[in-house]
């Protein structure tokens, strides 16, 4: 999936496929940002960003995770995906 690869390309210290709620996804770990950044591995969800907690967070399910307002930022994949993407790592 092109996401991955951009992703990949902006070095993240780590790689993890998850588990729990997030089972589908690949997070990329940017720990001197604290950024933890989601994509799944499947078309047509959502990239979700984390913070530090984001092991525990990626736990609980995507319901959970919404109702409760548990992430940094949820992008919806659209045109403007990869700039939003390259402004969370520069900020």
């Amino acid at each position: 999936m092109w996401r991955h690869q951009v992703l990949g390309l902006l070095e993240p210290d780590a790689v993890y496929v998850g588990a729990g709620g997030f089972r589908d996804y690949v997070a990329f770990v940017f720990p001197e940002r604290k950024l933890a950044i989601l994509e799944s591995t499947k078309g047509g969800n959502a990239t979700y960003v984390f913070g530090d907690d984001w092991q525990a967070v990626s736990r609980l399910t995507k319901g959970e995770v919404l109702t409760a307002e548990l992430h940094r930022e949820r992008i919806i994949h659209g045109n403007d995906w990869e700039d939003r993407i390259r402004r969370l790592i520069r900020a």
